[in-house]
């Protein structure tokens, strides 16, 4: 059993009518409410971590077990001096991540290449985790029955037969049985892909389409109601809810956006318009890093 001490987020008001008698008597020090703050008794010996990619440890466009080995939920539980069992991907490429080679002499533009892909997320891997994190998972994703079958993540942390039924929130459930910590951080997927794809996929789209599910923008009163949903698991636990970052700060926006506009020449009588040269310098970049046209 451990302590830990929360931060005061607002000043205690002390309330109270006083006589204006010129002979009241101060209160003693003895009398005077606490300042100190207050420690609160947390269990840190089962804690599950429920979230994405972010919470996989999900790194360089692919998931592989060197990444899942730096997650912040197993550096997490290090400190805490409590075990995070995790759904590793066997040894190599994992899923194919992509690393930086060097830089074309000639065209300046760096050179990315792919590991070569392991059949990890073909391995079954039923045994207890702590680790929840499913990449790609969007808060309205987490209800979804057989949403197994869609995501290979989820799919081999259960028994083909549980597959076409089984919910997120119902692993979610099952491991916070007996939880006596968590943490939650969920829901930025549910903007990322729209967003990336400058909303290619339109608000609502057609919700039965892959397109959608990865890079439509949900409506908000389906978002919530999930999201309430499991937040609602949360109430008799003792968590911690990750806040979700706004999208412009993710560095695809802050980074890779400003770097791709600085290369290119813009058409100087139509800035708004890219000419040949401009818009193949851009698709090539965007390819480099994997991405594909989203039309």
């Amino acid at each position: 059993m451990k302590n830990l001490r929360y931060l005061a987020l607002s000043a205690l008001l002390i309330g109270g009518l006083y006589s204006c008698k010129k002979d009241a008597v101060r209160e003693s020090e003895q009398d005077k409410p606490s300042t100190e703050i207050p420690e609160v008794p947390v269990d840190f010996s089962k804690y599950v971590a429920i979230g994405n990619s972010l919470t996989f440890g999900y790194a360089d466009g692919a998931a592989y077990k060197e990444a899942q080995e730096s997650s912040y939920p197993l550096i997490l539980s290090k400190s805490l001096d409590t075990e995070m069992k995790q759904a590793l991907l066997n040894d190599g490429g994992g899923t194919g991540y992509m690393y930086l080679k060097g830089f074309d002499s000639s065209t300046k533009l760096p050179i990315i290449e792919k590991a070569a892909p392991s059949d990890g997320l073909k391995t079954k891997f039923t045994d207890p985790i702590n680790n929840l994190g499913i990449p790609g998972i969007r808060a309205v994703d987490m209800g979804l029955p057989g949403y197994g079958g869609a995501n290979p993540y989820m799919g081999r942390l259960l028994d083909a037969s549980k597959v076409p039924s089984t919910k997120y929130v119902d692993i979610v459930g099952d491991a916070l049985s007996d939880a006596t910590f968590a943490t939650f951080w969920l829901g930025n997927n549910d903007v990322l892909g729209f967003a990336s794809t400058g909303g290619a996929f339109g608000e609502k789209g057609d919700p039965s389409s892959p397109a959608y599910r990865m890079s439509g923008l949900p409506e908000g009163s389906v978002f919530t109601l999930n999201y309430k949903y499991m937040t609602d698991l949360l109430v008799n636990k003792r968590a911690i809810i990750a806040n979700i970052p706004p999208i412009q700060a993710a560095p695809f926006f802050t980074t890779v956006g400003p770097q791709v506009y600085g290369g290119i020449v813009l058409d100087p009588k139509n800035p708004y318009r890219l000419d040949e040269n401009a818009a193949t310098l851009l698709n090539k970049i965007y390819e480099l890093a994997g991405y594909t046209p989203a039309g």
